[in-house]
């Protein structure tokens, strides 16, 4: 069977004998609503909308994602305690999650709590859960790994936040201010004080040193004295214009997240006045912050996660900013390597190890990707308003921008026949774009169409472009300069054609809520629709691998359709998804999935053997070369090569162990590396140069000779 380079958009639905399986194993999740940071040596963890972001902030000018772990809820809170991290979600749920291996976080350990899980602290084997209606339930940590409940209290409020004070727990109420319980018997709780709030909602209390501050939603700040009974006196209030969210007390600063209004810093060395420093404005909204050292690091909602410097007598300085990566829309794979279309303008580059996907690094693109498609060592991006951009794939992990061809209209989908690459170039039509040399593209033409081109597929000398509600066009191409228009097919149900896959004498349409409708092609003049499958969701996106259909689903996941009769296609699996299924890519016995908010892993027994044919050169493990010359005089060369993108060392030490240059200390992509070292300034020796990253360290031996 002839398979047609080609794209379709399709919806399914469940229907019975469904014979095949398709297993969810893993989900990279690539946006992101942050809202709370912890720090974890070299690791911070995030809770997110959709679960704990892992990053390595070792370097915090150069963050960069290990992790991002989906099906947790909507994680709004967390704690830690060694590799531990507690996650709240607004669930009812409190997960431990083993985060020794931030590459691959484990929940170890999920206790089921009523209400909704807000947040949590601790102090020693006692932890407190603000649980929304149901009030504050009392766990016990002794053993850290299975928290078990100990008790429980309600409170004349809605608990959504809760600190632990030796042996009392100061609850904040929502709109009916705080209370104090004495917790030193946890299954039998002491109410002891409370305090309505002046006049705003409590969404935050932080407690330091006697005193506790109150962030209010419509008023600003206030600060309660307690006194050792766990009674309240308010000795302190800042009015403000913002809503105060969220808090933090660290040294004599006071930390305030205002959300939209960003991050205000106050000095409290005297506690009943404190007195406004800062504002920082961030591009997001700023939900929780985390010091570590001189570096804080702010949650920025859908902005991320920004780090500064802060030294107390000057304004944090910003160090960096770590930016979700946005919707994916497109993907491409080659052997083990995932290439992956956002939204906010770059390629994202994943490598699948075993089950799970693990970012590799990233190319910019002129404007929002698109669509990838992949041509041995070459990678073409869709970028709607910007055209198409063209990349180097010989070092597979760091795409290398050769150039940029500006078509006509808005770029959505692209096809390589050849060294030509059809565009479907939304309301222009198709352009069509020379990639003999890749680095000097050239532009032909572009073919109009009837309606605006969504997608296509190509055989021979006829053109077959997805039009939306005008369904399928059929364009003889033989001559480019007069193409002319032999047949167009509208699918039945008044259906809109978003892709189109041909395979033999057959055209498969993606047709949105309509399902997957089959077209016989063999006179295309007068082609005619023979066959169609129902599906649930709306239908968007169709790869064809031998005689199997894979289908996105948008909402309704994925499918896999047998068209070995293609006038008789039957479903042979499905499976939901967590996210919008807009793209798709074979590799072996799993299907990479555009899940629109992450990628998506899955295994399934109808794709072994279907890999596609595109196969990169891969840089596989770490190594440094003997430097060359050696011996030198003055100077030599030092080589090495990175597997993927990280944060290097290079240093030259002599036989004393004294450090005596330094080479690098910066992240570099993946490839192949050189630098000088010049030792005209040192004696004759034996020195050392030393590679070193955060799992990889080798030394190389070098002779000096005057």
């Amino acid at each position: 069977m002839k398979v047609l380079n080609a794209v379709i958009l399709i919806t399914l639905s469940v229907c019975c004998s469904i014979a095949g399986t398709i297993t969810h194993t893993g989900d990279f999740y690539v946006s992101g609503f942050y809202e709370e940071p912890v720090v974890i040596g070299d690791n911070a963890f995030i809770a997110s909308v959709y679960g704990l972001v892992a990053l390595d902030v070792d370097n915090p000018e150069n963050m960069y994602p290990l992790s991002h772990e989906a099906g947790q809820g909507y994680a709004y809170s967390l704690e830690s305690t060694d590799n531990l991290i507690y996650l709240t979600n607004w669930q009812d749920e409190l997960l431990v999650i083993n985060v020794a291996n931030p590459l691959s976080p484990e929940i170890i350990f999920q206790l089921d709590l009523p209400g909704e899980v807000w947040s949590i602290d601790f102090a020693e084997s006692i932890a407190a859960v603000a649980c929304g209606p149901e009030g504050v339930c009392l766990l016990d940590i002794s053993n850290p790994e299975i928290p078990a409940i100990s008790g429980s209290f309600g409170i004349n409020g809605f608990a959504v936040d809760v600190v632990v004070v030796n042996d009392q727990v100061i609850t904040a109420g929502w709109d009916t201010g705080v209370f104090s319980t004495d917790i030193t018997d946890p299954t039998d709780p002491e109410s002891i004080d409370s305090y309505t709030s002046n006049p705003g909602i409590v969404r935050g209390i932080a407690y330091s040193n006697g005193f506790l501050y109150l962030a209010e939603e419509g008023y600003g700040l206030e600060v309660l004295y307690i006194d050792a009974a766990g009674n309240f006196d308010q000795v302190g209030a800042s009015s403000t214009t913002f809503d105060y969210f969220n808090l933090k007390t660290f040294g004599n600063r006071l930390y305030v997240c205002a959300g939209l209004d960003g991050l205000k810093i106050y000095d409290i060395t005297i506690p009943t006045i404190p007195i406004p420093l800062y504002s920082i404005n961030t591009d997001g909204e700023v939900w929780g912050t985390f010091i570590q050292e001189q570096t804080l690091f702010v949650a920025d909602g859908p902005g991320g996660l920004i780090s500064f410097h802060t030294n107390y007598g000057n304004e944090p300085i910003e160090l960096g900013h770590y930016q979700p990566f946005g919707n994916i829309i497109g993907i491409a794979s080659s052997d083990n390597v995932v290439y992956a279309a956002a939204l906010q303008d770059d390629i994202q580059v994943f490598e699948v190890v075993d089950s799970a996907l693990e970012w590799r690094g990233y190319a910019q693109t002129p404007d929002s990707a698109r669509s990838i498609t992949l041509k041995d060592e070459l990678a073409i991006t869709a970028c709607g308003a910007s055209g198409l951009a063209l990349y180097d794939l010989n070092i597979a992990y760091a795409p290398i921008l050769l150039d940029t061809v500006d078509t006509p209209g808005y770029a959505l989908r692209t096809l390589i026949d050849s060294d030509t690459a059809w565009v479907a170039d939304g309301a222009m039509g198709i352009a069509v774009i020379d990639v003999t040399d890749p680095q000097v593209p050239e532009y032909i033409t572009n073919v109009i169409t009837v309606n605006e081109a969504l997608s296509l597929a190509k055989d021979g000398d006829l053109l077959f472009v997805a039009e939306g509600n005008n369904g399928v066009t059929i364009y003889d191409i033989a001559n480019l300069n007069i193409p002319t228009i032999i047949g167009n097919v509208i699918p039945a149900d008044t259906a809109s054609a978003y892709d189109v896959a041909v395979v033999d004498q057959y055209a498969l349409i993606a047709a949105s809520e309509a399902g997957l409708r089959i077209i016989d092609i063999a006179d295309p003049v007068n082609a005619l629709e023979v066959a169609h499958l129902d599906l649930p969701g709306h239908a968007e996106r169709i790869i064809v691998a031998g005689s199997m259909a894979f289908v996105a689903l948008h909402d309704q996941g994925i499918a896999v359709v047998d068209i070995s009769n293609p006038e008789s296609p039957i479903l042979s699996a499905w499976a939901e998804t967590p996210g919008s299924a807009v793209d798709m890519a074979l590799m072996d016995d799993k299907i990479i999935l555009a899940d629109t908010y992450c990628l998506g892993l899955y295994e399934s027994d109808l794709t072994t053997g279907l890999q596609t044919d595109n196969t990169l050169h891969l840089v596989e493990e770490f190594e440094l070369e003997t430097p060359y010359p050696n011996p030198f005089n003055p100077a030599t060369s030092i080589t090495f090569t990175l597997p993927y993108r990280t944060i290097v060392d290079l240093d030259v030490y002599n036989v004393g162990g004294q450090q005596v240059a330094e080479l690098v200390n910066a992240e570099l992509t993946a490839g192949k590396h050189s630098f000088k070292f010049n030792a005209a300034n040192l004696p004759s020796g034996l020195y050392f140069a030393r590679l070193k990253t955060k799992t990889y360290t080798a030394t190389e031996k070098m002779v000096l000779l005057k």
